[in-house]
């Protein structure tokens, strides 16, 4: 299967069900969307500013995909 990396936008789009992640399907359809080491560290410092109490673990789980 053909790889690609989704900007963070497009992922935020896609994870949230925005209409306009609808845009993207025809580009991913088919496809699997990998996501950037930056994209990564976005999501990890919005889990840690948003935290229910201050010093508890973000609630992030993290799946690998075999290429």
């Amino acid at each position: 299967m053909t790889q690609v990396v989704v900007d963070t936008d497009v992922g935020s789009f896609l994870f949230k069900n925005h209409p306009v992640g609808l845009r993207y399907d025809p580009e991913l359809a088919g496809r699997v969307a990998l996501i950037s080491f930056m994209t990564v560290a976005e999501v990890e410092l919005a889990a840690v500013l948003n935290a229910p109490a201050p010093g508890s673990p973000p609630p992030l789980r993290y799946t690998a995909c075999p290429s």
